[in-house]
């Protein structure tokens, strides 16, 4: 869990840093959603990796078993990724206000610990 928690904030962090690659990230993810272009395929890029370290981290933890032996992994993955742009579309259209940031970041960390412990995901 603490490997979670640790991509969690670090994505927030980035986030408050690069509060303007945010927007354009958003922007171009859903512009270039149903094109075949370089830009599209460099969003796919960067959301593969994301879901790479995402798998690794629950696999790491299913293996420890830390997290629930029969959590179903590409769901969770699905479902921390839903939740990362959700929160960065919301911070971002709140003004990049800090406490909305802090909010919204303090909540999905705590969700997800909780459901991934009881393994309630899917």
């Amino acid at each position: 869990m603490d490997r979670l928690v640790r991509f969690k904030n670090l994505q927030a962090q980035w986030a408050a840093r690069n509060a303007d690659d945010l927007a354009i990230l958003i922007w171009v993810s859903i512009e270039s959603a149903h094109r075949k272009s370089a830009i599209r395929t460099q969003v796919l890029h960067i959301y593969a990796r994301i879901e790479e370290v995402l798998t690794a981290i629950i696999e790491l933890g299913k293996q420890s078993g830390e997290f629930p032996a029969d959590l179903p992994v590409a769901d969770v993955v699905t479902w921390l990724i839903s939740l990362h742009d959700g929160n960065m579309l919301s911070w971002y259209r709140s003004g990049r206000d800090i406490e909305v940031g802090r909010r919204l970041t303090r909540a999905s960390r705590q969700a997800a610990q909780m459901a991934i412990r009881m393994g309630q995901i899917a």
